[in-house]
């Protein structure tokens, strides 16, 4: 989304199963930094690792389960590989490291932060089909060359106990299920039956079962509950229960429930708006197969599409009130438009500038052509100025034409001259390529150089061709009529 300049290093996110001991967790973060120690020693400036803490871009995570690497590798003039090259060889190596429940590893990069490169919401009401569906889109993604680190955010937490009361026969005993409910919470968590004050302060007086009347399913089963009528019924005899999963979180997308599917993308081989396509493509007919069950593109290539329409409406705005100012300024309706003519070929010259230094279309060169309306209106504006003066005058069309090209033509060339070589060193990169600031220079760089050629060689055409459909229409003022160079030659 935003090209942006390497930064020499990055990130290995480590999440175990839930419930896995800090010890556990700490004995794979040291295989892991064991496996990245063998990355070449003249490249690896330090290593770091975390082990119960985890700092990701969205929220810090502290608990037993998780854990992270830090690769801060030298500064990029001083190695020959890419940070994305040592990331894939650490991955390689730290593939046969078992028991690890989904290992992320991210690079650190400059600009605003934006979402991941590829982040599917699947949403529905039914959790079951929601992750029915999250595993196609990530066996889909899988097949798709260059996709990496696929996982979705849906955790199962530690399992639980749930109680199920059968109401009709609990009723026969004269209780209900808040009855039930009350005594098991007193015998298992306890309850507060009283106070005891020591000077200032007040301690609880907590009843409960003893520990070994609470410490198996047996002593669950035979625990007794009191009725209304005097009697001890056992709560195997009313109740039963069954040991399940929780969720750690349900999460919601426009109050809906999601699973989110999240993968990242080697830049070198694809991008993100190719494989969020490819994953349209195929899931075009979800509807249909799983009705009430949709899909939503957010990540990189929500913000993009939203970032784009919004500097598009801004382009748009941009280049009105440019007609509207030099509509004002030369009383005239057709001669703006001319001016604006100008604008299709800046952005033909801006994809070239981003062709000849290789780099990819992104939202820093969109801010390039945004800008690029503004500048290259200048020479034609000087153009059309002194020619529109010289006509004043009493100079003829196309002696007008021909003489605004000749007097203005030093003024324009210098003036694109001036803007292209001061930004030129950055757009090539002579001193140091930069990732962000290098493409937005060469979309202008482009952009200004093609407008030039276009307004000294196609801009006088176009002239003339108003001025001939005018005069097919019988414009008084484009009429013969005498002229100073007229008069000078004695006509």
């Amino acid at each position: 989304m935003f090209a942006g300049d390497e930064i020499s290093q990055f990130f290995v996110f480590v999440t175990m199963p839930e419930g896995t001991t800090l010890g556990e967790t700490d004995r794979i973060i040291r295989q892991l930094e064991e496996r990245a120690s063998k990355l070449p020693k003249s490249d690896v400036k330090s290593i770091v690792t975390n082990t119960g803490m985890m700092q990701t871009e969205s929220a810090w995570y502290l608990k037993p389960s998780v854990g992270q690497v830090t690769i801060e590798l030298v500064d990029s003039k001083f190695r020959k590989r890419s940070v994305d090259s040592y990331i894939e060889e650490l991955r390689e190596r730290a593939a046969d490291i078992s028991g690890i429940k989904s290992i992320d590893f991210s690079e650190v990069m400059t600009g605003p932060p934006v979402g991941p490169p590829v982040e599917i919401k699947v949403r529905g009401d039914d959790y079951d089909k929601l992750l029915l569906i999250a595993n196609e889109v990530k066996n889909a993604l899988g097949k798709i060359d260059g996709v990496s680190d696929i996982k979705d955010d849906f955790d199962i937490g530690k399992k639980e106990l749930r109680l199920k009361i059968n109401e009709e026969r609990a009723a026969l005993y004269g209780l209900d299920i808040f009855q039930v409910a009350s005594t098991v919470r007193t015998a298992f968590e306890g309850t507060v039956a009283s106070k005891f004050r020591e000077l200032d302060e007040e301690i609880d007086i907590i009843v409960k079962y003893k520990e070994n009347s609470r410490s198996s399913f047996k002593d669950l089963e035979n625990m007794k509950i009191a009725t209304p009528f005097g009697q001890m019924v056992s709560l195997k005899d009313i109740a039963e229960y069954t040991i399940e999963p929780v969720y750690t979180a349900i999460n919601r997308t426009d109050r809906i429930r999601a699973v989110t599917v999240i993968a990242d993308v080697d830049k070198a081989i694809t991008n993100s708006n190719e494989v969020n396509k490819k994953v349209m493509e195929e899931f075009a007919d979800l509807g249909a197969r799983y009705p009430g069950y949709s899909l939503k593109f957010g990540g990189e290539f929500s913000e993009l599409s939203e970032s784009m329409e919004g500097l598009w409406k801004l382009f748009i705005l941009g280049v009105f009130l440019i007609y509207v100012i030099l509509g004002g300024q030369f009383s005239s309706l057709m001669q703006p438009l001319i001016i604006l003519y100008t604008i299709p070929f800046a952005f033909i010259g801006a994809i070239a500038g981003l062709l000849i230094i290789n780099s990819p279309f992104s939202l820093n060169t969109m801010y390039g052509i945004v800008a690029l309306a503004g500048i290259v209106v200048n020479d034609a504006l000087v153009l059309i100025s002194f020619l529109n003066n010289a006509r004043q005058e009493g100079y003829g069309r196309w002696r007008s034409i021909i003489l605004a090209g000749s007097v203005r033509l030093r003024p324009i060339i210098l003036t694109s001259v001036t803007t292209i070589f001061g930004l030129l060193p950055m757009a090539v990169g002579l001193g140091g390529k930069s990732e962000t600031w290098g493409p937005l220079a060469a979309t202008i760089v482009g952009g200004l150089f093609f407008s030039t050629v276009f307004t000294l060689f196609i801009i006088p055409c176009l002239i003339a061709g108003v001025d001939d459909f005018r005069l097919f229409f019988g414009a008084k003022s484009l009429k013969p009529r005498p002229h100073l160079d007229e008069i000078e030659e004695g006509k």
